[in-house]
Order: C-alpha cells, then sequence, then structure tokens
C-alpha cells in the first residue's frame, strides 16, 4: 500500500507578465496541476484575476493535492502552473509556464507545519523569462491509499518541458 502526503497549494501573485492584450487589460487565470504519477491526475483552475493586468493577484487562492510518498522522494513529481490571459472575443493565450520539481520544495519546508513563501521566475511559452510568481505552500499530514482520479490533463501541461528557478525571497 503506497503512502500519501498532502500538498497544501496558496497561489498569491504573478509580477511583470509579457502583455499578451495590445489593446485591452488581462484577465490572468492559473491552471495547476501535479505532474508525474499516472495513479493521480488533477487539474485546478484559479479565479479569473480582473484587475491586475500585467500583475495579477489571486489573494491566497487555495489548493489541496495528494502525493506519493515515493514518488515524491524519487523527485519524478511536478507542479505544473500555467498562467493564461481569459478573452471574450478569441481562445485564451498562454502567457507563461513554471514546473517546479516537488522535491525540491519538500527539501526548503523546515518543519511541515508552516507555510513556506516561494517566488519563481516566470517562462513565457519561447522558454524566456519575463517577471516571477510567488505562491505558498506547505506538506501535511500523511494517509494511506487513495483512488485514481478519473481528470483528464491537458497535451500542454504533460508534453511541457520549461522550468522555473528559485529566486531567493525578501520577505
Amino acid at each position: 500500500m503506497d503512502k500519501y502526503t498532502t500538498f497544501e497549494f496558496s497561489l498569491i501573485s504573478a509580477n511583470d507578465l509579457k502583455d499578451v492584450n495590445h489593446f485591452t487589460k488581462m484577465d490572468v487565470y492559473a491552471i495547476v496541476s501535479i505532474t508525474g504519477d499516472p495513479n493521480y491526475e488533477k487539474i485546478v483552475k484559479s479565479p479569473v484575476s480582473k484587475n491586475g493586468n500585467t500583475n495579477p493577484s489571486w489573494n491566497y487562492f487555495p489548493m489541496i493535492f495528494s502525493l506519493n510518498e515515493s514518488l515524491l522522494h524519487e523527485n519524478l513529481l511536478f507542479l505544473e502552473i500555467k498562467l493564461r490571459c481569459k478573452r471574450s472575443l478569441s481562445c485564451d493565450k498562454d502567457i507563461s509556464h513554471i514546473s517546479v520539481p516537488l522535491k525540491r520544495l519538500l527539501d526548503h519546508d523546515i518543519d511541515g507545519k508552516s507555510f513556506q513563501l516561494a517566488k519563481f521566475q516566470n517562462n513565457r511559452e519561447t522558454g524566456k523569462p519575463k517577471g516571477d510568481f510567488v505562491f505558498s505552500y506547505r506538506f501535511d499530514e500523511k494517509f494511506g491509499y487513495r483512488r485514481k482520479s478519473s481528470s483528464q490533463l491537458d497535451g500542454w501541461i504533460k508534453n511541457s518541458m520549461v522550468t522555473g528557478f528559485i529566486i531567493p525571497c525578501a520577505w
């Protein structure tokens, strides 16, 4: 029986994003998933940040994921965050994407009780850096077996190779 741990994640903000709307203000949302576990598929879409434009804020939008501990310790699980611009007259536009190894976050988790603050560099779809993304996280309680989710992963999340980098926070 596999053991699982809870990963709590909260969106906070993104700063200095590339403006993909040339004539109107950007309404930005995030699509968050955990990749690397073939038995667990979960995608969470954040609310749209209506007034942030290139500096959206989600005010600590919380998400909870369950992680297979053995895959976590083998560095096989990734937190995938895709920022998109909501459009009313055409398809939504990709802004940036980060892929964070969860083992890297686990190694920086001090006590498993307090939320840790992380700031990662945003990468545009071209792979070039532009702006940063701030979130909080913690690894928490452990529990036993869970059944496979029936959600489907978008191809862009599963096939993406773009990564983010930790930037030390001054908070």
